[in-house]
């Protein structure tokens, strides 16, 4: 019997394995955050959520495009390092334009922790 594979990218997946959603979060010297998503619907728009502490800075369902690849970058916002990051990416599916997670079709939740030193990346824990 010959196996069979997926091409993702540059990566070669056996048929029939599912591409996990990660969430990368992206630190500057300036103190500023953006999050890279992967793993999601290809060529779609989604909504993300992100809460950081101790700030208080919440985003609430602004848009993320995908690639052919199901990768997309959100927009960059301020923070104070060390902080904690809470982020999910859904679909409004009650049309409310705020993330409600009894109601709306969540594809990911997570959270992290970017340390005062400001990595470049930090990958989020899924829930």
């Amino acid at each position: 019997m010959a196996a069979s594979a997926v091409a993702v990218g540059m990566d070669v997946m056996p048929a029939g394995a599912q591409v996990v959603p990660t969430v990368e979060v992206r630190c500057t010297d300036s103190n500023v955050l953006s999050a890279v998503i992967s793993g999601f619907p290809a060529n779609d728009t989604v909504q993300f959520f992100a809460l950081v502490a101790p700030d208080g800075f919440v985003v609430n369902s602004m848009s993320i495009s995908t690639s052919d690849s199901g990768t997309g970058v959100t927009g960059s916002f301020p923070f104070t390092p060390p902080a904690d990051v809470g982020f999910a990416v859904f679909r409004d599916t009650h049309g409310s334009s705020r993330w409600d997670p009894d109601r709306d079709e969540t594809l990911y939740r997570g959270d992290g922790t970017v340390p005062s030193t400001c990595p470049p990346s930090t990958t989020l824990n899924p829930k």
